[in-house]
């Protein structure tokens, strides 16, 4: 935690663990945690927090963010905890509050933070959301060969794209573009080719189904992909 920009570091006495490794479906643990930031006489108080942990895996499949298509384990952590600041000067009392939150994360193999996850309040027994956050992709354009003499479109706008996208090429550059939808099919193959020093292209993507997709510009010698979203 941190108190006017102050990062202030918490001792755990009783470990919090998050998980408990090798996790598979239907897996159910839970642990106590115990834990206060240092007592000092620079700081006239102490934060203090302790309570238990539920971890649940109930629950697999495949989950779809604009990064890609991951098979996923869903695991619910729930944390009880009692949060306590702790007042040591001039008077010396203490504010205890409950602190009841809980995470569904979708997790992947081989990656160190969730694919996809939705964090928020229990209130009452009733799960709040207060924050979703997924795997995306750059919102710039990103190829094999990654520096500007090499790199086959200026720009790729917007996205998300509704009915057109915006491709815009340096001078007397002939691209071949194919779209492929999330589950690899080809939907599109255009030719694009100007003589101008610059060139804006209008691919009308208004037929193509709401999702993810992956695009493919190549002269020949060097390919770029990229991705956006048709909503």
């Amino acid at each position: 935690m941190s108190i006017s920009g102050l990062p202030l570091g918490i001792v755990y006495t009783d470990v919090d663990e998050l998980y408990k490794f090798p996790l598979n479906y239907g897996d159910r643990d839970s642990n106590t945690f115990k834990g206060s930031t240092p007592s000092t006489t620079l700081i006239p108080f102490v934060y203090k927090k302790g309570g238990y942990r539920i971890t649940e895996a109930d629950g697999w499949g495949a989950v779809r963010t604009p990064m890609g298509t991951e098979m996923c384990l869903r695991v619910v952590t729930t944390q009880y905890s009692i949060d306590t600041i702790a007042i040591t000067t001039p008077f010396a009392f203490k504010l205890p509050f409950p602190n009841y939150v809980r995470s569904y994360q979708w997790l992947t193999l081989g990656q160190k933070i969730p694919y996809f996850e939705v964090n928020g309040n229990l209130v009452g027994g009733n799960f709040v959301p207060t924050e979703v956050r997924y795997r995306d992709v750059p919102r710039s354009f990103v190829g094999i060969k990654e520096n500007e003499e090499t790199q086959l479109a200026l720009a790729i706008y917007p996205n998300p794209a509704v009915n057109e996208l915006n491709i815009v090429v340096p001078k007397n550059n002939e691209l071949n573009l194919e779209i492929f939808s999330a589950s690899g099919q080809l939907v599109m193959k255009k030719t694009i080719s100007n003589n101008e020093a610059m060139n804006q292209h209008s691919i009308d993507i208004s037929k193509l189904a709401q999702g993810l997709y992956t695009g493919v510009l190549g002269d020949g010698k060097t390919v770029q992909n990229f991705k956006f979203i048709k909503q």
